[in-house]
C-alpha cells in the first residue's frame, strides 16, 4: 500500500485457477468512493515496469512548463 496525499495505491498479486498470476494496481481517492484498477498479466510485467521506469526518467528530466494564463 502506498499513501500519496489524497490517493492510496494498492498492489496485489492473484493467482488464477489456471496458475497464471496477475498483478492488480488499484488507486483509490475521495475517501474510497472512487476507485480505478489496472491489471497486468505476469508475462507482461517486465515490459510494463520498464515503461514505468522510462516514464519516471522522462518526468525527472523534463520539468513541467509554467502555466500561461
Amino acid at each position: 500500500m502506498v499513501h500519496a496525499g489524497k490517493r492510496t495505491y494498492f498492489v496485489d498479486v492473484d493467482t488464477e485457477p489456471s496458475g497464471e498470476r496477475i498483478v492488480f494496481l488499484n488507486e483509490s481517492h475521495g475517501e474510497g468512493k472512487e476507485r480505478h484498477q489496472v491489471l497486468v498479466f505476469e508475462e507482461d510485467l517486465p515490459r510494463v515496469i520498464e515503461a514505468m521506469r522510462a516514464a519516471q526518467e522522462y518526468i525527472e528530466k523534463h520539468p513541467p512548463s509554467p502555466v500561461q494564463g
